[in-house]
């Protein structure tokens, strides 16, 4: 398993031993899990906005902003498919 050396100010070091005691881990596996977190999914930043979008679910209350009506197959362009 790799090594990473983490080089941080005291206060940033205060702050981790804090945050990784009051998750029960050592300040190793918290850096780690954080690390894991980060580069485990393919886009990050889309999970980000997708927990976002999540969060903002139901927060308008306003009746009329409402899912639209689903548009019937019969109102779609004509397609034609031709086997090559």
């Amino acid at each position: 398993m790799a090594q990473i050396s983490l080089y941080v100010n005291e206060m940033m070091a205060k702050k981790l031993q804090i945050a990784a005691a009051s998750q029960g881990c050592s300040i190793s596996k918290y850096v780690a899990d954080i690390i894991y977190q980060h580069f485990s999914e393919d886009d990050s930043e889309e999970i980000r906005k997708k927990q976002l979008l999540h969060k903002l679910c139901g927060a308008i209350d306003d009746p009329t902003f409402v899912e639209p009506p689903e548009i019937p197959w019969s109102a779609d362009t004509p397609r034609r498919f031709e086997l090559l």
